[in-house]
């Protein structure tokens, strides 16, 4: 894992090797610590939290064996969504992200590619065609107390990283939308007469 600032002004410096590959990562708010994916060797995927401050020592927050991915930490910092084929079939979670509490399921019919609204109050994410937003309640107990279709579309999806964003006034979304090429076959029938025709007989 590397980093350089982003105006060219100094070269890559290298933040952390492991012995697993190193994927997807993404500061926390604070900017102290990076919250990223391995891939481990017995194929699963695997969420490490690496403080920047110290020997840089990777702390697992989910190693259980399932594949889980997307990393997204919430604007405050305190929790983690992320994506986790925990129930045989890819779903949306969210769970605090220091110690060692239970974490909530947020989608169902299957999600993945969880963004935070930039309040923090709601979670998006992708299922089947739509987008959808769920609202976010952390007393008395952290929980799911809604769930909206904002649209749908044919917006491509990225099974290792969200293919969209968020702005940061939360109230509109950077996709992509495939162009559909418009193609006409033309067959031409006896061009050598009309040639013959347009260069007056000409050969």
């Amino acid at each position: 894992m590397w980093w350089q600032p982003a105006d060219g002004s100094g070269p890559g410096e290298l933040v952390y090797q492991g012995l697993d590959a190193i994927r997807e990562g993404v500061f926390t708010p604070d900017g102290r610590a990076i919250v990223f994916r391995s891939d481990t060797r017995d194929s699963a995927r695997d969420i490490y939290r690496l403080p920047l401050d110290g020997e840089r020592t990777p702390v697992p927050i989910l190693a259980n064996g399932n594949d889980d991915k997307h990393p997204r930490v919430s604007p405050d910092g305190t929790l983690l969504a992320s994506t986790s084929n925990e129930s045989d079939r890819e779903e949306v979670y969210v769970r605090p992200l220091a110690g060692t509490a239970a974490r909530i399921r947020v989608s169902f019919g299957g999600g993945a590619e969880p963004l935070w609204a930039p309040d923090g109050r709601r979670l998006f994410y992708r299922g089947g065609f739509g987008l959808l937003a769920a609202t976010i309640a952390r007393k008395p107990a952290l929980a799911v107390v809604k769930r909206d279709t904002l649209f749908e579309g044919p917006y491509p999806t990225d099974p290792w990283h969200p293919n969209y964003d968020v702005t940061p006034d939360g109230r509109h979304f950077v996709m992509l939308r495939p162009v559909e090429e418009s193609r006409d076959l033309v067959l031409v029938v006896n061009w050598i007469e009309e040639l013959r025709r347009r260069t007056r007989g000409g050969e």
